[in-house]
Order: structure tokens, then C-alpha cells, then sequence
């Protein structure tokens, strides 16, 4: 029988993990340092390093409020710490009140734990920023998450990309990153993970990060990325190489067992079929089969 694309790509992503493959490098640029959401301003050294190096913008329960937001259930807050300078009721030597300085802390979330505030402070000359959407590839995307009313965010710069069971995917700008494969890799690894959604293909969306059940939803949509890249014409050796330690990190998680990845890749075909529709993917289909009996 006829090998298809999708066991092309299972194929090949077998043989990255039986050869070893890198550790898994994060596809965008983050937005570097760490920086109040109030005014804009980058943190000290010391709170850099409280907070973890998570760069972005960070605010505080009442400023998320304040705006109309929410901290995502599950979040957790970092410390952040400051001087003040507070008056004894003494004076010096020479009868001027005498100050004392004082260290002060409190709480901050990152604004990738907040639902319903955008950032507005990064600065875009900070990222590659040299990317032109490709037509075909925007097509796939942007029009299944309008026949499936999903809500897209990607205007503004964030350092997570997720699907929300609320139907809502966000990404980080298509600035922050510096090859095309590795935008639209990130982009169709959350349409992935929208089609699990219970109007959709009813996959099992309730694991926890860090269970078994949400390493095998993360295999499914990166193999079903892939996929989808290999169906476009996007798929680059370092894309591949990415994609394949990415699903290594997952499935050494659950047991090294390659099953795992064949299961994960069935389950993938439904998701890239949902989302291009028959005739879409029958034709890609076809194209990318004269290209691997080409190439």
C-alpha cells in the first residue's frame, strides 16, 4: 500500500528520535526582561531574578482587577521588592530628621497567567520582526478558526502560546519569531489542540500539565503540526529537528514507548483532516506527493 504524507511524517520524526535529537528550543523570541505592566519600566537585577527570568510584563492582583481581568486558576504569584524610606522620630547631630531605609515586598503575576489584560509596553525592535505571512498557510488557519468561531489573539507580544478550552487561542506575535516554519508550527500546534474541543472531535482535554493525559494531547498536536507544515511546504530540517524533541520531551514524560507516537499520530490525521476539510487536504495531499516522489 501507497505510503501517505502522514506516515511520511511519522516516519521521519521516528527516525529523529531513534537517532537523538537536541533538547527542545522554545520557537520565538521572548520578550526579554521582566517589566511592570503600570509603567512600562524593566525591574531591578534583584527582581529579575525573583522573577524567575520570565520576561514580559508583570502586575499585581488589584492592577489585573482593575482592568477588567482575571488571574487564570492554578497561577501563581512572584515577589517583588523594593526600598522606601521611612522618618524616625529622631533627629541627628545636626537637628535634621533622621531616615531610615526599608525593604518592601509584594506580589506580581505574569501577565501570561492573566486572562482579559493586554500588554502594551514591549518594545518591537526587540524582536526579529523580518516575517511575511505565507497565503496558503494564513488560509488554513484563519479559516477553520472562523467556520469554528474560535477566538484568535496574536496582535499583541506575549512568551506563551495555548489553547483555552473557552475556545480561545493565543499566540505571540509573528515578530517574535525568526523563521516562517517556526510561526506557523506554533500556530497549528494550537488549532490542534482547538479540534479536541467537545463540539469537534471530543478528544479528552482535562489533563493537568504534568499527567498523562496532557503529554499525550501535547503529542498530538505537535505531530499534527507537523503534519500540517509537511502539507504546506513549510517543514525545515530545524523546524523537524524542534518537533522532534519536542515530542520527545513529551513522550519520555508518559514511558518510552514509540506506540505512543503512532496513536498520538492517528489522532493527529483526524485533527489536520477537521481542520483543512476533505477536498482541502485531498489536494494538498496530492501536491505533497509529487513533491516527496520529486525530491
Amino acid at each position: 500500500m501507497k505510503q501517505n504524507i502522514y506516515d511520511m511524517v511519522t516516519q521521519r520524526i521516528l527516525e529523529q528520535l531513534d537517532a537523538g535529537v537536541v533538547p527542545w528550543r522554545k520557537p520565538w523570541v521572548e520578550t526579554i526582561l521582566a517589566r511592570s505592566h503600570r509603567s512600562g519600566e524593566p525591574y531591578s537585577a534583584l527582581n529579575q531574578m525573583l522573577l524567575l527570568g520570565k520576561g514580559g510584563e508583570w502586575a499585581t492582583f488589584k492592577q489585573i482587577q482593575d482592568e477588567g481581568g482575571h488571574v487564570k486558576k492554578g497561577a501563581k504569584a512572584c515577589p517583588i521588592v523594593f526600598w522606601t524610606v521611612v522618618k524616625k522620630d529622631e533627629l541627628d547631630e545636626n537637628g535634621r530628621e533622621v531616615l531610615r531605609p526599608i525593604l518592601r515586598w509584594y506580589n506580581v503575576f505574569h501577565l501570561g497567567d492573566v486572562e482579559g489584560v493586554e500588554t502594551k509596553h514591549i518594545n518591537t525592535q526587540r524582536f526579529p520582526n523580518i516575517l511575511n505571512p505565507i497565503e496558503n498557510a494564513e488560509k488554513v488557519w484563519r479559516d477553520y478558526c472562523r467556520r469554528e468561531g474560535i477566538t484568535i489573539l496574536n496582535d499583541s507580544f506575549r512568551d506563551r502560546a495555548f489553547y483555552s478550552t473557552d475556545d480561545r487561542i493565543e499566540l505571540p506575535n509573528i515578530a517574535q519569531f525568526d523563521e516562517i516554519s517556526k510561526y506557523y508550527s506554533t500556530v497549528f500546534h494550537e488549532c490542534v489542540h482547538s479540534t479536541g474541543h467537545k463540539s469537534r472531535l471530543k478528544r479528552d482535554m482535562t489533563g493537568k500539565e504534568g499527567t498523562k493525559k496532557y503529554a499525550q494531547e501535547e503529542l498530538v498536536a505537535e505531530i499534527g503540526a507537523a503534519m500540517l507544515c509537511s502539507l504546506l511546504g513549510l517543514t525545515t530540517d530545524e523546524s523537524l529537528n524542534n518537533s522532534a524533541a519536542y515530542i520527545k520531551l513529551w513522550r519520555d514524560r508518559i514511558a518510552d514507548d514509540n506506540k505512543l507516537i503512532v496513536v498520538a499520530a492517528g489522532r493527529a490525521q483526524k485533527a489536520v483532516e477537521y481542520i483543512l476539510g476533505t477536498e482541502y487536504y485531498n489536494a494538498l495531499q496530492g501536491l505533497a506527493e509529487v513533491a516527496e516522489a520529486t525530491a
